[in-house]
């Protein structure tokens, strides 16, 4: 069985839509466009661009979405979280030109992407009962190894599909993790991050 740890540090790389900081001019434009309850789950991909000895496998990143009620203790209304399933980018994409950089693909299983879509229509429901709320959605990373030595750094970027004509749009851009949670935090979680079996 692989070996797994929560890596926090993941979760400051989450590509949080409606969050500006750190994204791309082309990802605000994407974050503005995207309409997450009618867009078909097989229409989103995620992809997800770290150090080249990072090394992700099915189930290391996860899509939520979520309603929560309106207020700072606005219950949550609606939530769904869903394993994401890896490959790497195809040779040639055009996401990253960064030589030390990876590049990892996230999509839903068949099972996954009804879980979400049903998720879409119970936040449709709500809000045409007139229910508010602050809708989002993410994608975090809460696993992965490393390949002969662990990484350097953790700068990470992000790209979003949300439909198969358009292609990926990058939404953040080789963002570094010291930056969101200091420089010692991320040398402990560095030092959690096992190495990949195999």
């Amino acid at each position: 069985m692989k070996h797994r740890t929560k890596l926090a540090f993941l979760a400051a790389a989450s590509l949080l839509l409606g969050a500006c900081s750190g994204l791309t001019p082309s990802g605000l434009i994407a974050a503005s466009r995207l309409d997450p309850l009618n867009t078909p789950p097989d229409s989103i991909a995620a992809a997800i661009g770290g150090p080249d000895a990072l090394r992700l496998q099915d189930g290391d990143a996860s899509f939520r979405i979520a309603l929560k009620g309106d207020g700072p203790d606005g219950p949550m209304l609606v939530e769904e979280a869903v394993p994401l399933e890896i490959n790497p980018a195809a040779p040639g994409a055009p996401l990253s030109n960064a030589s030390d950089e990876v590049v990892f693909v996230g999509t839903f299983a068949d099972e996954d992407a009804r879980r979400i879509a049903a998720a879409q229509a119970e936040i449709t429901r709500l809000r045409s009962s007139g229910i508010d709320g602050q809708g989002s959605i993410s994608v975090e990373l809460v696993g992965g190894c490393y390949v002969d030595a662990p990484p350097d750094d953790l700068a990470y970027s992000t790209w979003l599909r949300t439909d198969f004509t358009d292609g990926f749009v990058a939404t953040t851009r080789r963002l570094d993790a010291e930056e969101a949670l200091g420089a010692d935090t991320v040398a402990l979680l560095l030092s959690q991050m096992p190495k990949c079996e195999g």
